[in-house]
């Protein structure tokens, strides 16, 4: 079971009907259908009840639509989770010095000292995590090399 069709059950059942279901879910009736189809014959369950107004859930489907629910809020949570990470700079900051340093070397240091911000990400966060009193240490220890 797909979690396409598993999203197509939730409102198949919410809506108790195929037509509304498709419109809602921009598919065509058919393939609203056959995801019903497939997700009843991976159960060996029958979900709904067809009649002349629409859809009902079976004792069966009423059972499994708060799982289901449950399932698409869990999988909606990762998404948005692994959203977050990638909105993060993390990782290990490292400078090498050449002949140019002197506006790169305070251009680089600045960017990681307003969290990243200048580098595209929001959080630059380095191994174990840079505070403000080891960034004027660094900033220190850059601007004593480059003398």
């Amino acid at each position: 079971m797909e979690i396409y069709q598993l999203r197509t059950f939730v409102v198949v059942a919410r809506e108790g009907s195929i037509t509304r279901a498709a419109e809602r879910l921009h598919l065509s009736q058919p393939a609203v259908s056959a995801h019903i189809k497939a997700i009843e014959d991976a159960l060996a369950l029958s979900l709904f009840g067809r009649t002349a107004r629409g859809m009902s859930l079976t004792h069966e489907g009423q059972r499994l639509l708060a799982k289901a629910e449950q399932t698409l809020a869990v999988h909606q949570e990762l998404i948005d989770e692994a959203t977050r990470i990638k909105g993060h700079l993390a990782g290990q900051f490292r400078l090498g010095e050449g002949s140019n340093m002197d506006r790169v070397g305070d251009q680089a240091l600045d960017a990681v000292r307003d969290g990243g911000s200048r580098l595209g990400g929001g959080d630059a966060d380095t191994q174990g995590g840079l505070q403000e009193e080891q960034r004027r240490h660094d900033r220190h220890d850059f601007n004593q090399k480059r003398r």
